[in-house]
């Protein structure tokens, strides 16, 4: 049970600096730098990724 839990751990948090690192390439190439910029970045993409967890696994089965 705790290997299942650890892998799922592990694929958030690379789906997370995926989606962060694309998105801060955009975003630097686009001239903004910004801390607070990225730091409601990801606060966001965490919160999309937490409340479309429980949807995946529900359409999945």
């Amino acid at each position: 049970m705790f290997s299942l839990r650890l892998r799922m751990m592990i694929a958030t948090a690379l789906l997370f600096a995926i989606m962060y690192a694309i998105i801060a390439m955009v975003s630097a190439r686009a001239g903004i730098s910004n801390f607070y910029f990225y730091l409601i970045l990801s606060i966001v993409i965490m919160l999309i990724q937490y409340m479309m967890g429980p949807k995946i696994v529900e359409w999945s089965m």
